[in-house]
């Protein structure tokens, strides 16, 4: 599966407007390298038809919501609350997969295993690389992190 990665970078540019280098793998390339990308245009593609319109009116609902739960989070994460950080990542996960931020999705699995798993030292890497990669997906939309 190919992406084009000029036409998304034009449609969606960063908020300095200067072109992304988040998005400098296809999908074939992200597999044989063990690297997700960021986002996959295509699944949203998928689920929705090819109408820019409408994949930046779901991507702005994404965000609107997912805000929160992030903060959630990182909250239950600060005050070593296991089980509602699992959930939460859950929540993301879900989420983050049905519009193809592949990363994000992944990030997600790996802290609710670390998490419902009572894995401490797994529990910090996950969290940060959660944070990391939605920090990089909203970016990448022109958003910012909560």
């Amino acid at each position: 599966m190919q992406v084009d990665f000029a036409d998304l970078q034009t449609r969606f540019p960063t908020p300095s407007g200067t072109p992304s280098t988040i998005l400098k793998t296809d999908t074939n390339t992200a597999q044989a390298t063990g690297t997700l990308p960021v986002w996959d245009a295509q699944v949203l593609t998928a689920m929705v038809g090819n109408s820019p319109k409408l994949h930046r009116e779901l991507l702005n609902s994404l965000f609107e919501n997912s805000e929160t739960t992030v903060m959630e989070i990182r909250t239950a994460y600060e005050k070593r609350e296991l089980k509602p950080v699992a959930r939460a990542a859950y929540k993301l996960k879900s989420a983050a997969a049905a519009f193809g931020a592949m990363e994000l999705a992944a990030a997600c699995t790996a802290l609710e295993q670390a998490a419902n798993n009572n894995d401490w030292p797994a529990t910090g890497p996950a969290h940060d690389h959660l944070q990391d990669a939605y920090r990089r997906f909203a970016v990448l939309h022109g958003r910012t992190s909560p």
